[in-house]
């Protein structure tokens, strides 16, 4: 069969969708980890979010203010946050950049998120 130019210069189509760029040859084992990191880091981005919009709402309704809220609502996602890839993945955190790469993930926007909900959901229940 034909082999496209990328095969004949050492080089293979990754099957990314198209236009992508080729990876050379023999790294897929290494695209395989990096994929797996950036799913990784995806999956904990967005359970921050989910948790930012559910604490908050619930705070915003009991109500709690304060700055005892915004650290609960970070040990709360911390904790939930290496659960996940610490006990529930068994992941060695060292092969993903350590504890401060994968607890800091997406930690800025779900704590923007929580304060967003927390206080609309506040404002509107409370006045």
């Amino acid at each position: 069969g034909l082999r496209g130019p990328w095969v004949a210069m050492g080089l293979t189509q990754r099957a990314t969708g198209a236009g992508k760029a080729a990876a050379p040859a023999g790294n897929e084992h290494e695209d395989q980890d990096a994929w797996e990191k950036d799913k990784l880091l995806d999956s904990i981005y967005w359970l921050k979010q989910g948790l930012a919009v559910v604490v908050g709402i619930v705070f915003g309704f009991i109500p709690i203010t304060g700055l005892a809220g915004a650290i609960t609502f970070a040990g709360i996602v911390l904790l939930a946050s290496y659960v996940f890839y610490h006990s529930h993945l068994e992941l060695d955190e060292d092969n993903y950049g350590g504890h401060n790469v994968l607890l800091g993930e997406g930690m800025m926007p779900s704590f923007f998120l929580f304060q967003l909900c927390w206080i609309v959901t506040y404002t509107l229940s409370q006045y």
